[in-house]
């Protein structure tokens, strides 16, 4: 039977390192709610902080029976990753009140229209 894996850039600087994977990724093994906020994201990427963040992914996939494959890209300086937003693990949407109260209005009809019958 052959090895599944799982290969990611493994990005580091002389001061830290980050794992680059799609947050899918995150969310198909569970666990896109337990990463830090050490951690950093761009577009569909998060660069899981070296530490807890890509030592839980390595579990998660141990657990699978998958082994996970690094391919390292190093700068001398600080990396770019530095400046990304910090990891967090939903986009939160703004509901605009208007709506919300629409929402709120059709439900209220609904229920007191199930009492009338």
């Amino acid at each position: 039977m052959k090895q599944k894996t799982f290969t990611c850039t493994y990005y580091t600087d002389p001061g830290h390192g980050w794992f680059k994977v799609k947050r899918s990724v995150l969310h198909n093994l569970d666990i896109a709610d337990q990463i830090t906020s050490y951690s950093y994201q761009r577009g569909e990427y998060v660069y899981l902080e070296e530490d807890y963040d890509a030592f839980l992914l390595h579990q998660k996939l141990n657990e699978q029976g998958t082994t996970l494959v690094t391919k390292r890209k190093h700068t001398d300086n600080d990396s770019r990753i530095r400046s990304y937003e910090r990891y967090k693990p939903f986009d939160v949407v703004d509901i605009p009140t208007l709506a919300f109260s629409e929402y709120q209005r059709d439900a209220d009809t609904a229920i007191e229209g199930s009492h009338a019958a």
